[in-house]
């Protein structure tokens, strides 16, 4: 990952060349060479879980039917299914997709405005990201990335298991938006005045390689 031009600048924001996602960066670090790299998804999920829980309303994610935002859903059905989803058939796949939605869904209230913000396209969202009042879980390139105030905690590349079919892919929006698509947002204006400092996202030095 390279940031030209922008090592004096002490505050940055930029869209990813991908998915519509907003990054944001209140010192600036090489980010690549500082991340911490986290063993398998199923860790980084794990990680998740932990961290929405500890410090609820800091985290937040990008909405399906973007790439982003479906990589992230279909990284907790692939988590729970802890098989290859392209190999399931039916009933197994809704099964699957079913206990994936439900350990999300045991998360959600306690991530920032229940996971519907999109940042790039929300204000508010981009400023309690300057703020250091939020998190936010995308991807960089074929990797998940966790980014914080100077912080990028990068997962491993992304499994072939996700590589996602069409067809998975539209069932995988079509389940997610049924069951979080459309809840009505709470107001996140209440964490503007949380610390400065976020806590990190790990624990301890063995949950990484």
């Amino acid at each position: 990952m390279k940031y030209d031009k922008i090592d004096r600048v002490p505050h940055i924001i930029r869209r990813s060349t991908g998915a519509a996602v907003l990054v944001a960066f209140a010192s600036i670090t090489n980010a690549s060479a500082d991340a911490a790299y986290v063993k398998d998804e199923h860790a980084l999920v794990t990680l998740i879980e932990d961290y929405a829980g500890r410090y609820p309303g800091r985290l937040t994610y990008v909405r399906p039917p973007s790439e982003d935002g479906l990589r992230f859903v279909a990284a907790f059905i692939a988590d729970a299914a802890s098989v290859d989803l392209n190999t399931l058939t039916e009933p197994d796949l809704q099964a699957a997709i079913d206990a994936g939605l439900e350990r999300l869904g045991s998360v959600h209230s306690r991530l920032w405005q229940h996971g519907r913000s999109l940042p790039a396209n929300n204000s508010e969202a981009a400023d309690l990201m300057e703020e250091q009042s939020v998190v936010f879980v995308g991807r960089d390139t074929a990797r998940w990335v966790v980014r914080t105030d100077s912080q990028a905690i990068v997962g491993a590349p992304i499994d072939p298991a996700l590589q996602i079919t069409e067809t998975l892919r539209q069932r995988i929006i079509d389940a997610w938006t049924q069951e979080f698509g459309l809840q009505q947002p709470v107001c996140g204006c209440s964490f503007r005045t949380s610390q400065r400092t976020l806590p990190p996202l790990f624990s301890t030095p063995e949950t990484f390689r």
